[in-house]
């Protein structure tokens, strides 16, 4: 368990290092898959992203534009406590749904990311700001995957693949411990816990960064998203059917 847990997080640094997001939607699927309840799931990946994406915006501070996006990510830890209640409901009342949530979560992420291709320009109206953050701290607090909105946000401008991966590193850099708050807040003891098996990953999520770095700059951002994309729809689709394929003995 531990060692495949291990993998999969490796390989999800691989691919956000690469694309500038997908490490929680590829981590923490995989690790429901496995076995480990989702509110541990969500602080193992979360801490583990947390040393990627630190690691990615010190290389890449001078990319960032820290005044615009600190208010957006504060905006997105407002919205954060609605998706922790969300999933304590379902964890309370509806565990069996879990595993197809989390499936459902992915697969509409990206969809919507595939079909949604606004033309990049050099800055939007604050309200396209509002409603990414607003919409990703939800889906952030509920699966721990807050990306694809923010993605979409980040996409919408005009910068190079540097400052759009930069950019996303420092948001998801200021959102996670605020998340990890709020999961402690909701689900106790069982949360330290999960970020002290998530430190112990770091060194693997550093290393899978490395190759993920190297392929981001050396291949085009489109065909690198759609390598992600395929992976993600082959594992919502079966996390969404799993229930049906395997079901828990009654």
């Amino acid at each position: 368990m531990y060692i495949a847990m291990g993998v999969v997080l490796m390989l999800g640094s691989t691919i956000q290092a690469a694309t500038g997001f997908a490490f929680g939607l590829f981590s923490i699927t995989l690790l429901l898959l496995l076995g480990v309840p989702p509110q541990q799931a969500v602080p193992i990946a979360a801490t583990c992203a947390f040393a990627q994406c630190a690691t990615g915006s010190l290389r890449h501070r001078h990319d960032v534009d820290w005044k615009r996006i600190v208010p957006l990510a504060l905006l997105g830890a407002l919205f954060q406590p609605v998706g922790v209640w969300v999933l304590y409901l379902l964890t309370e009342n509806a565990h069996a749904y879990i595993k197809p949530v989390f499936g459902g979560v992915v697969l509409l992420a990206v969809i919507a990311q595939w079909l949604i291709r606004p033309l990049p320009q050099q800055r939007l109206h604050a309200g396209w700001g509002g409603v990414a953050f607003s919409t990703g701290g939800v889906m952030q607090g509920l699966a721990g995957m807050g990306g694809p909105p923010i993605v979409m946000w980040v996409m919408a401008h005009d910068w190079n693949s540097r400052v759009s991966r930069a950019t996303l590193w420092s948001f998801f850099l200021m959102m996670i411990p605020t998340n990890i708050l709020f999961y402690y807040l909701r689900f106790g003891d069982a949360v330290p816990r999960a970020v002290g098996i998530g430190a112990l990953y770091i060194p693997l999520v550093v290393l899978g960064a490395i190759p993920g770095m190297w392929l981001g700059n050396k291949t085009s951002k489109k065909r690198l998203q759609q390598i992600a994309f395929g992976i993600l729809i082959l594992m919502a689709a079966y996390a969404i059917a799993q229930p049906l394929l395997f079901p828990d003995p009654a």
